[in-house]
């Protein structure tokens, strides 16, 4: 199994309370740097996944590329598109509908509330392997 390994991580300012929401998909903010929970599933500004628990107004650290830990919605297969779930930023399938986001791949199997791996690559995943 692969462990986190971080290529490129950003802070940003935790535009509200993520003190529970560590390996959670966060998307862009109302402001420059700033990064907040999804609205809903789908949602395509995506940033990255938080790494720590950062409470609102404090540091918040996004892997924006690199394996990193995420919590599962559903069933997940290893190497499945990865997409946001819901609004607590948990991550399900990609649906290829509409505007989603795509957020990588799944590095191995999940089902809904796991915490697994995932390589994040926030494009298309299968132009690399073609």
């Amino acid at each position: 199994m692969a462990g986190p390994m971080s290529i490129l991580d950003v802070t940003y300012k935790a535009g509200e309370d993520l003190s529970s929401s560590q390996y959670a998909v966060v998307v862009v903010g109302t402001s420059n740097y700033e990064c907040i929970l999804p609205s809903a599933a789908g949602e395509g500004k995506i940033l990255g996944v938080l790494q720590n628990y950062p409470a609102s107004g404090s540091a918040a650290r996004v892997r924006k590329l690199g394996i990193s830990k995420v919590v599962a919605a559903d069933t997940i297969a290893y190497g499945d598109e990865l997409e946001i779930a819901n609004s607590v930023g948990d991550v399900r399938k990609y649906t290829q509908d509409g505007d989603n986001g795509r957020l990588g791949m799944a590095e191995e199997s999940a089902v809904d509330d796991d915490v697994f791996t995932a390589f994040i690559c926030p494009f298309d995943v299968s132009q690399l392997l073609s």
